[in-house]
């Protein structure tokens, strides 16, 4: 009846058989990304304490310069009256 029905029925199959050898291999390509997972969730957590202990860092820093600043603000006002 179908004159090509050979030629899909064997794309079909080659297909199946791919599929099923992607399938067997899937356990072990998540398996051994586990380990690489595990490296790069600790280096994670040291880029976040590095992070961490910058931006408290930076904060200090900011609390310093808005006490300092108020005089640095008038002494910048007082230069610029001068100056006109």
């Amino acid at each position: 009846m179908f004159a090509g029905s050979g030629i899909v029925a064997l794309i079909y199959v080659i297909i199946m058989l791919t599929l099923a050898v992607l399938w067997f291999f899937l356990p072990f390509a998540v398996f051994g990304m586990k380990p690489k997972l595990d490296a790069m969730l600790i280096e994670m957590r040291k880029a976040n304490a590095l992070l961490e202990s910058i931006a408290s860092q930076q904060a200090e820093w900011a609390q310093q310069q808005k006490l300092a600043q108020p005089r640095e603000v008038v002494r910048s006002l007082d230069e610029r009256r001068s100056d006109s």
